[in-house]
């Protein structure tokens, strides 16, 4: 009854270890490390597995249910983990042997083999299995880890005693592990298996993590791989561009594609350029090249395949595999002076690959070649491997000449008034600036330079700027000094009084003299002239108006006056009388007698 108790709680576990969701994640894993398989670490593994009576059929399932989900967490191929099987109860049978020679060496074509051990029942000769799995090991490929797992109740009724041949196991490099099933002995799976015992030994009805097992026995326990297989392996024939795979760690047939195509379930389409498939197994997908390279044709197997694109030169390799592509680059130009280049950044940055810089020349210049404009491109490096590129024209030819004569600005035209007492005025200006567009400064020229005296009149001041390619300019003003001095009368006559017994007489006078500082009097007005006739009454006003070319004018007034004789005083006679009378500007008088004379 007790043992029937314990084999109800065995299944019971192993329902639950074999639970659906546990092979989901199985599944998951083993998916995931196919898109970065690398090779594993040579392992080579015997599995003992006890079929005696005491184990009975169910605890022999148990066993092979291990067996299987360990398997199912490591590799198994030439180049990782080597599997061996010995089924033991009475006798003692080696059913699985592949570091033996045994035909087939991946997972998928053990799998088969594995399925078809089957529960044999008899007596328990551990020590026997031992003994036969150190046979085993002699035929271990070389610098291989060697483990061994032991599938037992622990209760070896053989001839052999298991302790000394695992002794003997354990002393020539070989790990041992015991899982202990059903109502296991303790005490011989510790005889058994190698130290610490935490380590190496488990029980089937407690144990549940085969994925830190796996890693303990292998290291590395999912690194899958994909291995190409003759056709006649798989169940469907492969398409075309696919081959027959086995998945090392699933142990799972499959129609794969090829390296250089890409897809699942076998359908296969190749690799378009820019990509490329290194190895055989599905992927959705073809890898990228790296940055800035891709392939020169579809189907492309390596990183190696990808080669820079153009305007790109290799420049080392990248880190995890590929080239390193830097784009070429042409230095910024230097062109001539007064050239213009479009965009503006050819002369301040380094320009790309392809890109177009037009040299054209300033306004008022022209190219000395006769082109109105010079397109240079950046270009491939002349020096392999190097990223600095090399313009297709030689920009130092592209040269403009100055067609344009400089621009010179006079200053407005200055008016000053003569000096006092001077023919003259001293005027000072500002100099003429040029300017060329060139940007050098023209030669000014001229005849006379500020400051200057200038005499009374109009004069033209010319300056004439010249550049360096002898193209002239002039420009003029004028400079006017004008007369505001009126002449002077050096000798003007005195006023005239004069007495005449005649009622007219001429009048004689030296005429006025005069002085002007332009020494230049055009007209003299006279309002009488010497010797004119003047009359006796009121004083008469003769002058002169001097008028110099300026318009100025200078007077000369003086008076004349002519009087007539004035009569002697005539004394009345005695006893008589004198009356006088003023005719006609003379005296009359009448003598009388007084009366009665």
């Amino acid at each position: 009854m007790e043992g029937l108790s314990r084999w109800c709680i065995l299944s019971v576990v192993l329902l639950l270890y074999l639970d659906t969701s546990f092979g989901q994640k199985l599944t998951q894993r083993g998916k995931t490390n196919l898109q970065n398989p690398r090779t594993g670490i040579k392992t080579d593994i015997v599995f003992v597995m006890d079929s005696s009576g005491s184990i009975g059929s169910f605890g022999f399932r148990q066993e092979h249910r291990f067996v299987g989900n360990l398997l199912r967490e490591i590799n198994v191929y030439e180049d990782s983990a080597q599997v061996s099987l010995i089924r033991y109860a009475s006798g003692v049978d080696v059913l699985i042997h592949q570091m033996g020679g045994w035909p087939g060496n991946s997972k998928c074509e053990m799998m088969p083999a594995l399925h078809s051990v089957l529960y044999t029942s008899g007596s328990t000769n551990t020590g026997e299995a031992l003994q036969k799995a150190r046979e085993l090991f002699q035929s271990s490929r070389s610098a291989a880890k060697k483990v061994l797992v032991l599938l037992t109740d622990g209760y070896s009724n053989g001839n052999l005693s298991p302790g000394p041949q695992a002794a003997t196991l354990r002393s020539s490099g070989v790990e041992v592990f015991a899982i202990g099933i059903g109502g296991y002995r303790y005490s011989e799976l510790q005889a058994i298996a190698s130290v610490p015992y935490g380590y190496h030994i488990y029980f089937y009805d407690t144990f549940n993590d085969f994925n830190q097992l796996a890693m303990q026995i292998r290291g590395d326990a999912h690194l899958s791989q994909l291995l190409f297989m003759h056709q006649s392996f798989c169940p469907v024939t492969c398409s075309s561009n696919a081959d027959c795979t086995c998945e090392t760690l699933s142990g799972n047939w499959g129609c794969h594609c090829r390296a250089g195509f890409s897809g699942l379930f076998g359908q296969c389409t190749e690799c378009p350029i820019g990509t490329y498939k290194s190895e055989l197994g599905p992927a959705d997908r073809c890898d990228q090249c790296p940055r800035h390279s891709t392939t020169l044709s579809t189907r492309s197997t390596r990183i190696e395949d990808c080669v820079c694109m153009e305007g790109y030169n290799a420049i080392g390799t990248l880190q995890y595999g590929g080239v390193n592509c830097e784009i070429i680059m042409c230095d910024q130009l230097d062109p001539s002076p007064n050239v213009v280049t479009v965009p503006g950044t050819c002369t301040t940055e380094r320009s790309r690959f392809k890109e177009n810089c037009v040299l054209s020349c300033e306004p008022g210049f022209t190219s000395t070649s006769g082109q109105t404009v010079l397109v240079t491109t950046c270009g491939a490096s002349s020096v392999p491997g190097s990223t600095n590129g090399s313009w297709t024209e030689y920009v130092d030819d592209f040269k403009c000449q100055d067609i344009t004569p400089p621009s010179i600005v006079c200053p407005s035209d200055i008016t000053a008034d003569n000096d006092p007492g001077l023919d003259s005025a001293e005027v000072t200006w500002a100099t003429p600036v040029a300017m060329d567009t060139t940007g050098v400064t023209p030669q000014v020229l001229s005849s006379i330079t500020p400051p200057q005296r200038f005499t009374i009149g109009i004069h033209t001041l010319n300056y004439t700027a010249i550049d360096e390619e002898g193209l002239a300019a002039s420009c003029n003003f004028l400079v006017e000094i004008r007369d505001i001095t009126a002449p002077v009368c050096v000798s003007c006559p005195e006023d005239i009084n004069e007495v005449s017994k005649d009622r007219e007489l001429p009048i004689q006078w030296d005429e006025p003299t005069w002085t002007d500082n332009s020494g230049n009097i055009s007209d003299v007005f006279r309002s009488n002239n010497p010797g004119s006739l003047f009359y006796w009454g009121a004083p008469q006003l003769v002058y002169y108006i001097a008028r110099d070319n300026a318009g100025n004018k200078g007077f000369c007034n003086f008076t004349v006056i002519v009087k007539q004789h004035a009569c002697p005083y005539q004394a009345p006679p005695q006893n008589g009388a004198i009356a006088c009378d003023t005719w006609l500007g003379g005296q009359f008088c009448s003598v009388s007698c007084n009366r009665d004379f």
